[in-house]
């Protein structure tokens, strides 16, 4: 999960937030930042911070599936 959608999740302190950090905490998930920051910027222009860190992050980590995303835009 992108650094940013951590923070988003957990300005919040919630059901969601409590879940994400006990996730985290027990390595079931990792955050990391994105590397492809021009993408991003690109994303953002018409998503939020969020979603196009994750869509982001999905290109980095797999192309077929960030392909996906990407036809949906």
């Amino acid at each position: 999960m992108p650094a940013t959608v951590q923070q988003e999740i957990n300005a919040k302190q919630d059901q969601s937030s409590e879940t994400l950090n006990k996730l985290i905490n027990q390595q079931k998930l990792i955050i990391l930042n994105i590397k492809l920051i021009s993408l991003a910027n690109s994303l953002n222009e018409r998503l939020g911070k969020g979603e196009s860190d994750a869509i982001t992050l999905v290109a980095t980590v797999s192309k077929p599936i960030a392909n996906i995303f990407l036809s949906n835009l």
